[in-house]
């Protein structure tokens, strides 16, 4: 949400502490979002998109945009689970799922193969989800571990390698 909370402030002309005055925020929580150093809460997207009069869905639109989703995500939605459901499959409590998501911790090199048998994922994939969290692609078959550096630098499936 970095630029794109600073850009619709400056849009307004507001400084932060106008903005924490129109939404009730504190201007450290402005701040953190402002920098990228916290995940902005629905309860402050809310209160953010009330003072510049946005809707909700919209608000979210902004700071989805503005932040790189995680493969993780993707494949966790594209299977139709909860962060819940997903770490109910993997054995670990859902905050886990969570970290991991944001970035806010790297997984385990056994929790990321637990999630990515969950999600089965398939092999070429399952290697640029390792990549992605700075781990080797967890496979001796080095066909399949190219197409996970191409799929990973590449962001396609469609690698005929």
């Amino acid at each position: 949400m970095i630029k794109a909370l600073k850009t619709l402030r400056n849009e307004k002309g507001w400084s932060m502490r106008k903005l924490a005055k129109m939404s009730g925020l504190a201007m450290a929580t402005i701040l953190s979002a402002e920098q990228g150093k916290t995940l902005v809460r629905i309860g402050t997207l809310k209160k953010l998109a009330t003072a510049f009069d946005l809707p909700l869905a919209e608000m979210q639109k902004i700071a989805d945009g503005d932040r790189e989703i995680k493969r993780l995500v993707l494949y966790r939605r594209r299977a139709g689970l909860t962060l819940r459901e997903l770490a109910e499959k993997v054995g670990v409590v859902w905050q886990t799922i969570s970290y991991i998501e944001s970035g806010r911790t790297k997984p385990h090199r056994n929790t990321l193969a637990k999630i990515a048998d969950a999600l089965v994922i398939s092999p070429s994939c399952r290697g640029a989800l390792f990549l992605e969290y700075g781990l080797a692609p967890p496979t001796e078959d080095v066909n399949v571990a190219m197409k996970a550096v191409v799929l990973f630098y590449c962001g396609s499936e469609k690698y005929n390698g």
